[in-house]
């Protein structure tokens, strides 16, 4: 929120939905959407950045976020990598073990592919891809839509 304060010369930060970008914001107006975006080459989700800071708001402590949302929000704060972040910003101890563990865990490098068909309703087959990278799944579904083989 400091980042963005910052880059857009305010004092206040604006509603929910422009902030995030989503429902009828202002496209013409700062948003982290907007802002994100010009960083990376996504889509943004403001809707999925809204209910992630609406966790921590509710007293959370370990919010997950899929890989390529972290990998955008530390580029805007400044940084290239997870690491770098927690040696500018120290941990007590015990922080430190707790997030290295999140991580750097033994099945935290391993990704895992599945293809995936997904029937349609109108008697058509959607094939897709699921990744599972760091604990997170991900469906990507490529659109290449086949009539249905008796």
């Amino acid at each position: 929120m400091d980042t963005f304060q910052k880059k857009h010369l305010i004092n206040k930060l604006p509603k929910a939905f422009q902030l995030y970008g989503y429902g009828s914001f202002d496209e013409s107006k700062p948003s982290l959407k907007t802002d994100f975006e010009e960083i990376g080459s996504e889509v943004i989700n403001g809707k999925y950045m809204y209910d992630k800071y609406r966790e921590f708001e509710k007293g959370r402590t370990a919010i997950k976020l899929n890989d390529y949302y972290k990998s955008i929000i530390l580029l805007y704060i400044g940084f290239d990598d997870f690491q770098k972040y927690l040696d500018k910003y120290k941990l007590t101890d015990e922080e430190n073990k707790k997030q290295l563990s999140l991580i750097s865990g033994d099945k935290a490098n391993l990704t895992y592919y599945y293809i995936i068909y997904y029937f349609g309703e109108d008697e058509r087959i959607i094939k897709g891809k699921t990744i599972i990278s760091n604990n997170w799944k991900y469906n990507l579904f490529l659109c290449i839509l086949c009539p249905m083989v008796p």
